[in-house]
């Protein structure tokens, strides 16, 4: 009959992946025009983005893969409390508090360390997958870490990514 405190099935744990992982995209968009100044910072970001892309894609190919009775199910509440930290987190930011490289890149490790990325391993890799399908996903996901942690190589150490200035975009008033 599933958990009585959690209602939340799993297709609405997929849903709210997905939400988390879109507003991960988002996030590196708006780090890719913050550093607009900085070609190669900019195409980081983008390149982060696009991998955003790539994952939101991977789970809706694993949603679209279950039947209903299956997303009909009770979702594991730890998970859903996960994704729920995840979407808190992401809802708490204020891209306005960003004011450096060395924020921007903070803010990207604490989240590709964190939660979400929790939350999409366990939708690619608890479900029923092939060994070759699920060791597929994973290396595009410890891909995805791995460029974050290779800014430390491109960009410099966090002195020298903290004399990286965003770049705002002010409006002229007349």
């Amino acid at each position: 009959m599933g958990n009585q405190y959690n209602k939340h099935t799993i297709g609405d744990l997929f849903d709210l992946v997905i939400e988390n992982e879109s507003k991960s995209e988002k996030l590196y968009q708006q780090f890719a025009e913050l550093f607009s100044s900085y070609p190669d910072i900019t195409k980081f970001w983008k390149s982060m983005a696009a991998d955003e892309t790539t994952h939101i894609s991977l789970i809706n190919q694993i949603l679209r893969s279950l039947g209903n009775d299956y997303l009909r199910k009770t979702a594991d509440p730890e998970e859903w409390n996960r994704a729920t930290k995840t979407r808190n987190f992401l809802n708490s930011l204020d891209i306005q508090l960003i004011n450096n490289l060395n924020d921007a890149f903070e803010l990207a490790h604490e989240l590709e360390y964190s939660e979400i990325n929790t939350s999409f391993v366990y939708m690619t890799t608890e479900l029923e997958y092939t060994e070759e399908k699920r060791d597929s996903i994973m290396a595009r996901l410890l891909g995805h870490q791995k460029k974050i942690m290779s800014m430390k190589e491109k960009f410099g150490n966090p002195e020298n990514r903290k004399r990286i200035a965003v770049e705002r975009k002010t409006e002229i008033t007349q």
